[in-house]
């Protein structure tokens, strides 16, 4: 159906199914030209992957075609893609309904912004605000989880401040970045390639009332001047795909402190051993492996 000819208050659905391998690949395609991106197992016998996404029609359909060739171009793969549209109130409120209080890790509580301004359902906890329709895409992922599961290990020695810089490379909705910064209150630089994280990782920190915490900068990897100036990190985030984890490990690894810490995910079980032997060779050890639903966290630690 043309997009002239979809009805007022619809959103598009696109779908399809890829190896296991190819599935993270295809998750970063979609999520910078969607409003939320699922991904899940479908067939663990054949290591089939869904990957689904939702977004305005006709909005971002440029870009999303070309992020799509791009993966297709870097897995050797050409899904077919099946394609719905789906009433916005619905969805908006099967998201609602579909994102309770998400519980990760003994310290925080992922939240919708739907439910700001009620008495938080679990007050003992450090509790985040996003985007319902953003969270619904990436707060319930077990990579998000994972990382912050590791920051109570990291949090273990530091149960109350932090004494070193925090990055957040690659802060996506800046989730991981607001955890830190909640934490510990404590300040976190954000930085992302795509400009729309970082509008989002602004407004999130809006939401969560921590704007003075949050500082986030568009920047391609390593590769701009805002990551390399506030060197060297006591602890960096990095949730992003198994080949960017290992260009960049020895330019992580000159950028953390000695004892510093690195949290490492997006990856999956099967990618694990290279992204470690990556890092064994920059320098840094395994402190703990966290493994969820096919998905790998590596906390790692810099001793020299």
């Amino acid at each position: 159906m043309p997009h002239s000819e979809i009805p007022e208050g619809f959103l598009e659905n696109i779908s399809f199914t890829v190896h296991e391998k190819d599935a993270p690949i295809f998750e970063k395609a979609l999520q910078p030209n969607c409003l939320a991106v699922s991904i899940f197992e479908v067939d663990e016998k054949n290591l089939t992957w869904k990957v689904e996404g939702i977004k305005i029609p006709g909005e971002k359909q440029e870009e999303l075609d070309s992020a799509l060739d791009l993966a297709s171009f870097l897995t050797g793969c050409t899904p077919d893609i099946f394609i719905e549209y789906v009433p916005q109130k619905g969805w908006l409120e099967k998201v609602a309904q579909e994102f309770p209080p998400l519980l990760a890790g003994q310290k925080f509580c992922i939240n919708g912004s739907h439910l700001l301004g009620e008495k938080p359902e679990h007050p003992e906890r450090i509790n985040l605000y996003l985007d319902a329709g953003i969270a619904f895409g990436s707060g319930q992922h077990e990579t998000t989880k994972g990382c912050l599961q590791a920051l109570e290990e990291i949090a273990r020695d530091y149960p109350e401040t932090f004494d070193g810089n925090i990055l957040d490379m690659g802060c996506g909705s800046g989730i991981l970045a607001m955890a830190a910064a909640k934490l510990w209150q404590h300040p976190v630089l954000g930085i992302d390639i795509e400009d729309d994280a970082v509008r989002v990782t602004k407004e999130n920190a809006d939401r969560n009332q921590i704007t003075h915490l949050i500082t986030a900068y568009q920047a391609d990897g390593w590769q701009g001047e805002h990551a390399l100036k506030n060197a060297p990190y006591k602890l960096i985030f990095a949730n992003i795909l198994a080949g960017p984890l290992c260009e960049m490990a020895q330019d992580l690894s000159k950028a953390l402190a000695k004892g510093g810490y690195a949290i490492l995910a997006g990856l999956l079980a099967v990618q694990a051993d290279e992204v470690l032997s990556a890092y064994d060779k920059a320098g840094l050890s395994l402190e703990k492996r966290l493994d969820d639903n096919g998905w790998t966290i590596l906390l790692l630690k810099k001793n020299f």
